[in-house]
């Protein structure tokens, strides 16, 4: 009965933030179901109500009423009557572009069984699970993820631990929590596919090549960051130390030469627009990058030597031992090379080749 007094208000959610496995913020969340309904029936256990958005307070005040479908037996069960304004075509659409990614971070749920019957459509119908996979890596471990739904190759996530986080009215005392970033693997490194951010579930789309999920405080509405959170500053701080971690853990293994397509370009955006300079300045003066000699060297200290000046086998025409610079390895892709000289790496220039020759 706790939970059906806590959706019948608007501040009173029956989710404690001192507990690490539910997620909720200020009870408003089962109220977005208005955006597409405009009234719902619930049947759980004995109870069997309905919320009704045409009615004077109905999003608010249950009406007992009979359950309209036949249940499942010791689920609850909801049932939607979409309003007139509501595209239905768009959300079949959306359910359709479901995958597993997107109830990754959703600590319960586990499966996701989706049907889909298409009326006038000959019988059309569309029938598929999402299975969230387990995260299991502690923090500072690199874990491989594999989706079930998902063609391309597996993700690559890396949890980093943030302690020291204020004390909030939403999160109580739970001064402790992780920022996870998750790499997925791309098909070809010039295609620009950004991810979203999230905070359990999906925020919105910041315009990041990797997935960053944290405990973010978020507006209302929640399809934003809460920018005068000082719980959301600290995780800001932390972000260039998780990615610079993540980038260590990637470069022992198979993304050593593909992770500069992570990189952030600038963005404009209010929360995140620190991010990609910090993250950048912090990247340049660190051991990243793999110099000719197969060494991980400061990308500053380190120059680019592509096209014409290298041979068909992607060698340098000056060999390392006749330079006075240090030569960036040759495995990097060449549609690496915008996203690598932001890290500080010199390209080489004609005048500079010719001097070396001289």
């Amino acid at each position: 009965m706790e939970d059906v007094e806590a959706i019948c208000s608007m501040v009173n959610s029956s989710k404690t933030r001192s507990s690490s496995t539910r997620i909720g913020r200020k009870g408003i969340g089962f109220k977005s179901i208005f955006k597409v309904a405009e009234s719902v029936y619930i049947a759980s256990g004995c109870y069997s109500f309905k919320f009704d958005s045409g009615e004077r307070l109905g999003m608010m005040i249950l009406v007992w009423s009979t359950f309209p479908e036949e249940r499942i037996a010791g689920w609850t069960s909801l049932l939607l009557h979409l309003s007139p304004e509501c595209d239905a075509s768009e959300i079949l659409q959306e359910l359709e572009r479901l995958d597993s990614s997107s109830i990754l971070f959703l600590r319960r749920l586990r499966r996701v069984h989706i049907r889909i019957v298409y009326d006038g459509l000959h019988d059309k119908e569309v029938t598929f699970d999402l299975t969230r996979p387990i995260i299991t890596c502690k923090p500072g471990e690199l874990q491989t993820l594999e989706l079930l739904d998902r063609e391309q190759s597996p993700l690559m996530l890396y949890r980093h631990g943030v302690s020291g986080l204020p004390s909030t009215d939403s999160h109580g005392t739970n001064e402790q929590s992780d920022i996870v970033l998750v790499f997925p693997q791309p098909r070809s490194l010039s295609s620009n596919i950004t991810c979203f951010t999230f905070a359990f579930l999906p925020i919105r789309d910041y315009g990041f090549r990797f997935v960053c999920h944290a405990d973010f405080d978020l507006v209302a509405n929640r399809e934003d960051v809460d920018m005068s959170s000082a719980r959301n500053q600290v995780f800001l701080h932390e972000l260039p130390k998780a990615f610079l971690r993540a980038v260590h853990a990637l470069n022992s293994g198979h993304l050593r030469y593909t992770w500069p397509y992570y990189l952030p370009f600038p963005t404009t955006d209010s929360f995140f627009e620190p991010l990609p300079g910090d993250i950048i300045t912090l990247l340049s003066r660190t051991p990243v990058l793999e110099s000719d000699a197969g060494h991980l060297m400061a990308p500053e200290k380190l120059t680019w030597v592509s096209d014409p000046y290298t041979d068909d086998h992607n060698r340098s025409l000056i060999p390392q031992d006749y330079s006075t610079f240090l030569h960036l390895s040759n495995k990097y892709h060449a549609d690496l090379q915008e996203r690598i000289m932001q890290l500080g790496v010199n390209v080489l220039s004609r005048t500079q080749f010719i001097e070396k020759l001289n």
